[in-house]
């Protein structure tokens, strides 16, 4: 019984503990690597598609007990939202707190949420240009550079941002947790943020801990709400003899 590793992350580069942890948790015997596709900054969203498309096909041809995935964030989703169909499980590895000052980092797995059947409370939002895009990310807008601001504000054709931030998740949370607060964030949105008058939304942008961005994306596709990510170039330096990463940004891109 196959287990799929569809990360940034090959399976030889895990500990011991977490690969038997991984055939343990997702009832598999084996785990094969699937690379990660490339996904270039400066792809469409229909490009994405036809990309988790294609990994979909190669992954059903292996008939996999589970899939372990994460990477870029429009890839993950529209590849989950192939998974969810055909109802091949997928999980997310999570990072677990520290315990007394310990090194060692320890994962466990958590399955994507499926948010086909949540009921969605009534909400009354006008949808168009010149109102405000919603920043759901961890990146606060007052340290955007103005590329980024003037791009995110021409691509949703926004009048203006405001910040309603990522909520808190942390790697012991169950699905059932990560569910409810995509739920919570979603509704403080569409209920809270809107009950102000002449308020128009020009898009949302979600980014963050993959299982609650797939599980708010969904949300947001079930209500025909635009939500976006952003895409980036990584560069890497040298620092002091050390590499060091950092993130350049690129464009938006809608899920």
């Amino acid at each position: 019984m196959k287990i799929i590793n569809i990360t940034n992350h090959p399976v030889r580069t895990w500990s011991e503990e977490q690969r038997l942890l991984c055939l343990k948790e997702l009832g598999g015997d084996e785990i094969i690597d699937l690379r990660h596709p490339n996904i270039n900054p400066m792809f469409t969203t229909n490009q994405v598609k036809r990309i988790a498309e294609e990994i979909a096909n190669q992954v059903f041809e292996k008939r996999p007990v589970a899939v372990v995935l994460q990477g870029e964030s429009s890839f993950v989703y529209e590849l989950n939202e192939l998974l969810r169909k055909a109802c091949v499980p997928s999980y997310a590895a999570a990072i677990l707190p520290k315990e007394n000052d310990e090194d060692e980092i320890k994962v466990t797995y958590r399955q994507y949420c499926d948010m086909f059947d949540e009921e969605i409370r009534p909400f009354n939002i006008e949808i168009g240009s010149d109102g405000v895009v919603i920043n759901t990310t961890n990146h606060p807008s007052m340290f955007w550079d103005e590329k980024m601001r003037r791009d995110v504000l021409n691509t949703t054709r926004a009048a203006f941002v405001s910040d309603v931030g990522i909520p808190i998740v942390t790697g012991n949370m169950t699905s059932d947790e990560i569910r409810r607060i995509a739920i919570d964030c979603f509704e403080r949105i569409t209920l809270d943020f809107f009950e102000k008058p002449n308020i128009k939304l020009s898009g949302i942008i979600c980014q963050g801990e993959s299982s609650f961005c797939d599980a708010f994306v969904q949300l947001c596709q079930k209500a025909s709400l635009p939500v976006y990510c952003s895409t980036s170039n990584r560069i890497v330096k040298t620092v002091n003899g050390k590499k060091a990463s950092e993130f350049q940004y690129e464009a938006l891109r809608k899920y």
